[in-house]
C-alpha cells in the first residue's frame, strides 16, 4: 500500500465506512440471519470467531460473486500462514518446544469444533445449498478460520471486525493508530504521531501490531 500523497504527522490515513465492516452486524442482517439468532451462544463470543468464519465462508462459497465482499475476500491469502498447518519438519526449526505443542494443539482443536459443532450447525440450517454443500470442508474451515483470527479488529472498533482495504498494510514498528469515528459512522485510520516515520507522496504506508513476542 502506498501513499497517494503527503500525510502529516497525526493525520488520517483513510477510512472505512462501518457498512463494509465485516462483524457480527453483518452476520444479523445476512440473508442466514437467522442462522445467527438462533445459535448466538455457539457462534458469538468476545471476538465472535465462529460467527465470522460462518459469515466468511457463506460469502466465499454460497454467494460468490454475488456477495458485496467479493473483493475483500479475493484479496485474502490463499494461505493465511498459520503454524497450526505446518508440517513436523517445519515446527522442529522453531527450536521452541512450548510453541511447537501449541499448534499441534491448535490443529487438533481446528478439526474437533469442525467436526462437532460447526459442520453440525451447517448441515442441520441447510445454510449451502445443496449443490454448493459439499464446498464446506475442514480445509474451507481452516482457511476462513485463519483468516478471522489472524485479520480481526477490535480493540478500538465497536464490534470484533475484519475491515477491508486496512488489512491489506504491512505491519512495521510505527505508531499508526485506528479508532471508531460515531459521527461518521467509520473506522478511521491516522498516521504516526510522533512524526519519526515519514509518510511521504508514493512511500509505503504501514499499521503496527505494536511490541510483540516472537511467539
Amino acid at each position: 500500500m502506498r501513499c497517494r500523497e503527503d500525510i502529516a504527522p497525526g493525520e488520517e490515513m483513510f477510512s472505512i465506512p462501518g457498512a463494509m465492516l465485516f462483524n457480527r452486524a453483518a452476520c444479523l442482517a445476512s440473508p442466514i440471519a437467522s442462522v445467527f439468532q438462533d445459535n448466538q451462544q455457539v457462534l458469538f463470543s468476545e471476538r465472535d470467531e465462529l460467527a465470522l468464519t460462518l459469515l466468511l465462508l457463506y460469502e466465499k462459497l454460497q454467494r460468490a460473486e454475488a456477495s458485496p465482499w467479493r473483493c475483500m475476500i479475493r484479496a485474502l491469502p490463499s494461505d493465511p500462514g498459520g503454524a497450526s498447518l505446518w508440517t513436523e519438519c517445519e515446527l522442529d526449526a522453531l527450536q521452541d518446544d512450548a510453541l511447537r505443542a501449541e499448534a499441534l494443539i491448535k490443529a487438533a482443536q481446528m478439526e474437533h469444533t469442525f467436526a462437532t459443532v460447526f459442520l453440525p450447525l451447517v448441515q442441520r440450517h441447510r445454510v449451502f445449498s445443496p449443490d454448493r454443500a459439499h464446498l464446506c470442508t475442514l480445509a474451507e474451515f481452516r482457511w476462513a478460520l485463519m483468516c478471522v483470527e489472524s485479520r480481526t479488529f477490535g480493540r478500538f472498533l465497536p464490534l470484533p471486525s475484519l475491515v477491508p482495504f486496512a488489512d491489506l498494510l504491512n505491519h512495521v514498528n510505527v505508531h499508526t493508530s485506528y479508532r471508531w469515528d460515531p459521527d461518521r459512522a467509520a473506522a478511521v485510520y491516522a498516521c504516526d504521531a510522533s512524526g519519526r516515520v515519514p509518510h511521504a507522496r508514493g512511500a509505503e504506508a504501514f499499521m503496527s501490531y505494536g511490541p510483540r513476542c516472537n511467539g
